[in-house]
């Protein structure tokens, strides 16, 4: 008893700062206290819901109905318990609470998905949906539950530094035309496959790179802030004869973070934040490279400041 009333002062519902939670009284049974938690009076029923999530188990089914609660607090200290508490039993309570009023609330439900396992079919298509809310902050945090995508090369330039012998054996300037575009404000591109090269393209926008998107395409897209995805297709030249050491595509400036796809294949990601609008860099494409054929590249573009795209020219360089 004397290290439950230790824990049970420490309790708090979803980082309010309340008054300190009492010992555990004879009087603070479940019934007693599911009834407390439904007082008019907000301090009262929050202290009285501290001391039901304080008892874990005990209140398993009390627990689900203070997921219910009409007080947002409340509603969001029993979503983050409910799982440890219910196990299984907590993925329909999860579910119902994406479609909570309170976006704080929905947030901490998609949270609570996201740390779910294993991932099951059910907890994959929630968390899908939750991709689609209206409120930002569940879109990004629902849709980076599926962000999988991992490649670690070091681009050659970067490995040897700018001022090494690098030789451009072979290159192509990608075109300025050509390309498709799609604003993706609900940052669920990689969720929907936007980078496989069979993508239905018939609600894309064409578009011009070598200039920012908003002049590009002032009516459809105009001062857009988010993520927005480039496509297009691209033969290269025959492959050389000689040493290749590295394939890569060489972007002089994209404002302001890029994540690039060849062929539907992840080739890797330039994100060094809001400094990066205008730094050239590389992406290597070595392994993925059809020579002499069609590529597909799709370039995932995120903007967080003024304006945004591919607005510097973008060259395919074989370096030795």
């Amino acid at each position: 008893m004397r290290l439950l009333r230790g824990y049970a002062a420490f309790v708090c519902l979803g980082g309010a700062v309340l008054l300190p939670c009492p010992a555990f009284a004879a009087e603070d049974d479940v019934p007693t206290l599911q009834r407390r938690a439904q007082s008019e009076n907000a301090i009262e029923r929050r202290r009285a819901a501290r001391k039901l999530l304080a008892m874990g188990n005990r209140a398993g089914e009390a627990m689900l109905k203070l997921a219910q609660s009409d007080d947002m607090v409340i509603r969001r200290a029993a979503l983050r318990r409910i799982h440890d508490v219910k196990g299984e039993g907590a993925l329909p309570v999860l579910k119902a609470a994406l479609s909570d009023p309170s976006p704080l609330v929905r947030v901490v439900a998609v949270e609570e998905l996201v740390a779910m396992r294993p991932r099951t079919d059910e907890v994959t298509q929630s968390l899908m949906a939750a991709t689609r809310d209206e409120d930002t902050a569940v879109r990004k945090m629902a849709a980076d539950a599926f962000w999988t995508f991992r490649r670690n090369v070091v681009p050659l330039r970067k490995r040897l530094g700018w001022d090494h012998a690098i030789e451009v054996v072979a290159s192509l300037p990608l075109a300025e035309t050509g390309w498709v575009f799609r604003p993706d404000p609900s940052r669920y591109g990689h969720v929907r496959n936007w980078f496989v090269p069979d993508l239905d393209e018939s609600d894309w926008f064409g578009i011009k790179t070598g200039v920012f998107w908003h002049d590009a395409l002032p009516e459809k897209v105009g001062r857009f802030m988010g993520i927005g995805w480039y496509r297009t297709t691209v033969t290269f030249p025959q492959k050389p004869e000689g040493t290749i050491n590295q394939v890569v595509l060489r972007f002089e400036a994209v404002d302001e973070s890029t994540w690039l796809w060849i062929n539907g294949e992840y080739a890797g990601v330039h994100d060094i934040g809001p400094a990066g609008w205008r730094t050239p860099f590389d992406l290597d494409i070595t392994p993925f490279v059809k020579w002499g054929q069609p590529n597909h590249l799709a370039v995932r573009v995120l903007n967080t400041a003024g304006a945004g795209g591919i607005y510097k020219p973008v060259e395919f360089q074989v370096l030795r």
